[in-house]
């Protein structure tokens, strides 16, 4: 047996041998690249364009492990068992808290996006939770309350907007505060069918609006029978259930992840191992500039200060423009509050 793969487990030689497939380069989306020698196990390429090399795992959740048998291990726990506690994997694998946090979170950016639309009847309902900073360890409450100065709201929680059909569940996180008829198109523009029937779960009337742009039939779910209204109120409350109860809270950070993957778990087996997620090729890109995303989102899309940005940097993509169709959120600006410029934000984070 050649000496590269001695020692190499089944499972990681059948990822490598039939499940990645290498389209174009992770760096710069060209299809021009050609075979460039070997690295270890594996075909090594380069590309023709920006003239970088890459390996079939270069951007997945695989990018940069040392640990790939246990990556695997992990990865099957999740798919047999669903999210477990970061103490149990951290048992489980024999791995720090640390990487159990970062391997969760690789798992959980590389699902396949959802390109389906949504037709027929279709449920949209407006489900908030509380702003949390939840893991910012000198934020003084930072698990049940939001940031007092120098914003002050009337009403400060997070808005996730959710559409589902019954074969179908997507959920965006659009805004921090209150909703307008604005925020409804970036998140689900292009998803709703034309002579759809919308029901409007949460009641907010800017929806009737929205679903007059889209030439859809608008419904009240409070102006239907009483006996069946409990169904359209089903996702809400297994998601608050899943976030405040399972989870036991979710920072709003990491929340947009989590939704994600209550509503892909709904239709679908969520198996991290499969090809639709081990080829999802801008993970890496996506996880190691997920401040910055993280940062755009609170500047465009609320009105908080950030107390400070993760301390953690990686220098192969510190420089590296946010990849485009892989934002966690849905980032409009048209609700900027006119009374701060960026560089005043930026400036109050760099006296931090």
């Amino acid at each position: 047996m050649n000496k590269d793969f001695q020692n190499l487990s089944p499972e990681l030689l059948e990822i490598y041998c039939k499940k990645l497939k290498v389209n174009s380069c992770p760096h710069c989306n060209s299809k021009r690249f050609i075979k460039h020698s070997r690295y270890k196990y594996t075909q090594r390429y380069r590309c023709l364009e920006c003239g970088r090399t890459f390996i079939p795992s270069t951007g997945t959740s695989l990018h940069y492990l040392h640990k790939k048998e246990v990556f695997i291990e992990y990865s099957k726990i999740i798919r047999d068992q669903g999210l477990l506690s970061l103490k149990k994997m951290r048992e489980l694998c024999k791995i720090s808290h640390l990487t159990a946090f970062d391997w969760r979170h690789k798992i959980l950016l590389s699902m396949p996006e959802n390109n389906r639309k949504f037709n027929g009847e279709v449920q949209c309902d407006d489900i908030w939770f509380v702003y949390s900073e939840k893991g910012r360890k000198l934020v003084a409450g930072a698990r049940r309350r939001p940031l007092r100065e120098p914003f002050k709201h009337r009403e400060f929680t997070c808005r996730l907007i959710s559409l589902s059909d019954g074969k179908n569940t997507e959920m965006k996180l659009v805004k921090v505060g209150n909703l307008n008829f604005k925020d409804y198109l970036p998140a689900f523009e292009d998803k709703i069918g034309r002579n759809s029937v919308i029901y409007n779960v949460s009641g907010e009337q800017k929806l009737k609006r929205f679903a007059k742009e889209r030439a859809a039939i608008h419904k009240f779910v409070g102006d239907i029978n009483k006996k069946t209204e409990a169904k359209y109120f089903a996702i809400r409350n297994e998601l608050k259930e899943f976030i405040n109860k399972t989870l036991k809270g979710v920072s709003t950070k990491y929340l947009q992840m989590y939704a994600g993957y209550y509503s892909y778990c709904k239709h679908k087996i969520f198996d991290p191992l499969s090809e639709a997620f081990l080829n999802r090729r801008r993970v890496w890109f996506t996880y190691t500039r997920l401040d910055v995303i993280y940062y755009h989102f609170v500047y465009f899309a609320t009105q908080v200060l950030l107390i400070d940005l993760n301390k953690r940097t990686w220098k192969s993509t510190e420089k590296v423009p946010i990849p485009d169709n892989c934002m966690v959120y849905k980032i409009t600006d048209w609700d900027v509050d006119q009374r701060y410029s960026f560089e005043e934000v930026k400036e109050y984070f760099d006296r931090k």
